[in-house]
């Protein structure tokens, strides 16, 4: 009986191991094939001890960088919060991107505890032969995975900061 139970127990402890291991890389990619699924490149960065919380969508670290990053206007979801929301730390950082309505030349997002808001940090403009430059710090809060700006300052030119800051927000982190 010792014996079935230390077997039993090296079992599983081998196989969540196995898991710690693999499982982050693995979801790691699904997010980086997502988001270069129209072209650029990216590399995301997902923490959680132990793994096996990610499958519900929990864990203590998303990070995601990408550059040359396209996505459609067809690409929208409807609460793109809705996976980052379980992550405790949060840092997205994305160049010359594509996000249908707008050209970012540059976007962050970050938040530092699980349930606080996030800070946006964007400069963008729109595409076309008048380009309208965007530059904008935004205070945002995840609503059942919908973002609510609460707080938005910057130059837009000559529209509120505030309900451009979620469309373009909402333009981005669809793929997430």
């Amino acid at each position: 009986m010792r014996t079935f139970l230390a077997g039993l127990l090296i079992t599983l402890a081998v196989l969540a191991l196995l898991v710690q291991l693999a499982l982050p890389p693995y979801l790691e990619g699904r997010v980086e094939q997502r988001l270069e699924a129209g072209g650029g490149s990216a590399k995301v960065s997902i923490g959680a001890i132990p793994a096996i919380l990610l499958l519900a969508g929990r864990g203590h670290s998303f990070e995601a960088e990408g550059s040359g990053l396209r996505f459609g206007r067809g690409d929208r979801r409807e609460s793109p919060f809705d996976r980052l929301d379980g992550f405790e730390r949060v840092g997205v950082q994305l160049t010359d991107l594509d996000a249908g309505r707008f050209q970012v030349e540059r976007f962050e997002l970050s938040r530092a505890g699980r349930g606080a808001a996030y800070h946006l940090s964007l400069q963008a403009s729109t595409p076309g032969p008048i380009q309208i430059p965007v530059k904008l710090e935004s205070t945002v809060a995840s609503e059942q995975g919908k973002p609510r700006v609460k707080d938005a300052r910057g130059e837009v030119g000559g529209v509120p900061a505030g309900p451009l800051a979620e469309i373009v927000l909402a333009s981005v982190l669809d793929r997430l």
